[in-house]
């Protein structure tokens, strides 16, 4: 983050943090903080991240649930000892730095503490500083050039030099979207990205040892097929030591002889074994015959096999390839396609690919201008789970046609109709949510769910629409900016309960 976006999202903070209960803290990594408060001026349950991750410094409220970690590090357990259940006072940026203040105030004779999130990237820290200016631990205790960070140290403030400005990075929020939710959406596309690559990467390496071998046992099977397929010249030969038989002497390491085989009966040496009788010699090359005839039937069986395979584990390598090097867009289901595929080979045990680390946990929540709630699937396997299990008959079931995307189910009460004004904001909404994000007209079929079924062993998210009807909408139309900003957040949701 700039500091001057750093700046911005804490004034946003300032609004609604301060005077909230911080209600416990925790780490989901070695990097991050996860601080949830009770209460504060909207009187609602908020967690917010600070994140000294090098590649992705920064803060903001979480839109999505979150999923409490099972281990805290030495750090956390600091927090929940000096700051839990202490209000939050104050939080304040300097215009220009990228640092910010947690003041903490725990009430009666107990001292205030701060918490200090340094937001600069490599440098990115987390240190919790008492009343008297000294450092009681930090997520990196270390010296620097000017000063020291572990604890019972005084606190030194970097030079504002380490924040230099620099051009913004976070796109403007849409309309009816806060600045907070643009910055967690710009960083979790980071972090997904980074983690789909980082798995690409994994799955890569597992393909490329697998295709080394694979082109090993290849090279090994041609040759031998090579090797094999001259299977006949040791039956001529054999046949040719049959008729000469008379003509070897023992002892000897070869043999001229005429090959009526071919025009001209040109002179052919076949070699011997000095240490066998002319017979034996005549039945090693008999046996080598049947041998190699019957080994080429078994090469003839397998090589079809190795060699389809390693077209496929190229064709795997290449798409790997362009995923961990960025050149091509993947999502989560990408992988978990090409992960089944690689378990099909045999290659390693199936293992389901996890995005980001505070994971989503059921569809996207919307709210239609007429008050009707439109869920968004998040994956092929949520699809099913929302429109199989969740939606009831009456509901009405969208997706964008021709496209792979999210199925969008409208909740449509007991003896009600959803009105076209929100069947246009939900199509609006499969369009966004699909690889036809971009296209300038899409069309989206519609159907009450009882007419939509799931056909015996299809794959995840594939359904049958028995009936439906198409609107088509066009990605300029303002309507999808407005339900975009009309999200329902998980505390909104608990609230409404």
């Amino acid at each position: 983050m700039t500091a001057e976006e750093v700046f911005r999202l804490t004034g946003e903070l300032a609004g609604v943090l301060p005077g909230a209960r911080l209600d416990n803290v925790f780490s989901p990594s070695e990097e991050e903080l996860v601080l949830r408060f009770q209460g504060g001026p909207e009187k609602l349950r908020r967690h917010l991240l600070i994140s000294a991750a090098r590649n992705a410094a920064r803060i903001h409220l979480l839109s999505r649930p979150f999923e409490a970690p099972g281990k805290q590090t030495n750090f956390c357990r600091l927090l929940r000892k000096h700051v839990r259940d202490a209000r939050l006072q104050t939080i304040e940026a300097a215009s220009g730095e990228r640092i910010v203040d947690f003041v903490f105030d725990r009430g009666g004779n107990r001292p205030r503490m701060t918490l200090v999130a340094e937001l600069f990237g490599a440098g990115a820290n987390i240190i919790l500083v008492d009343v008297d200016n000294k450092v009681r631990g930090a997520v990196r205790e270390r010296r620097e050039k000017n000063r020291d960070l572990h604890p019972h140290r005084p606190y030194v403030r970097p030079s504002a030099s380490t924040g230099a400005a620099r051009p913004g990075n976070v796109p403007e929020p849409v309309e009816g979207e806060t600045f907070n939710r643009a910055v967690e959406a710009y960083f979790d596309g980071i972090i997904e990205s980074e983690n789909l690559r980082r798995r690409g990467r994994e799955l890569l390496s597992l393909v490329s040892r697998e295709r080394k071998r694979a082109k090993g046992r290849l090279s090994r099977l041609e040759k031998s097929h090579a090797e094999a397929a001259g299977f006949e010249d040791f039956r001529i030969k054999g046949e040719l030591l049959k008729m000469n038989l008379q003509a070897i002497k023992p002892g000897c390491d070869s043999v001229k002889v005429e090959n009526v085989f071919e025009d001209g009966s040109p002179q052919t040496e076949i070699k011997l074994d000095p240490t066998k009788t002319p017979i034996d010699n005549l039945e090693q090359y008999f046996k080598k015959y049947k041998k190699l005839k019957k080994g080429l039937v078994k090469i003839d069986e397998l090589l079809p096999g190795a060699q389809d395979r390693m077209e496929t584990l190229q064709e795997l390598a290449d798409d790997l390839n362009a995923i961990a090097s960025g050149d091509t867009h993947a999502d989560s289901d990408t992988l978990e396609e090409i992960s089944e595929r690689i378990s099909s080979l045999g290659i390693a045990p199936r293992r389901r690919f996890k995005g980001r680390r505070q994971v989503n946990q059921g569809p996207r929540r919307f709210r239609s201008s007429d008050g009707f709630e439109m869920l968004v699937g998040r994956s092929n396997r949520e699809n099913d789970q929302l429109t199989i299990r969740m939606a009831r008959g009456n509901d009405i079931f969208l997706h964008a046609a021709g496209f792979a995307g999210s199925h969008i189910i409208v909740r449509v009460p007991r003896g009600k109709t959803a009105p076209l004004s929100t069947l246009l904001e939900a199509a609006h909404l499969a369009a966004h949510f699909s690889k036809a994000r971009d296209a300038g007209r899409v069309d989206i079929h519609y159907s009450p769910r009882k007419h939509v079924s799931k056909p015996k062993g299809a794959r995840p998210g594939l359904v049958h629409l028995s009936r439906f009807k198409t609107l088509s909408i066009k990605k300029a139309d303002p309507a999808r900016v407005k339900i975009l900003g009309r999200r329902i957040l998980p505390e909104e949701v608990e609230n409404e309960t």
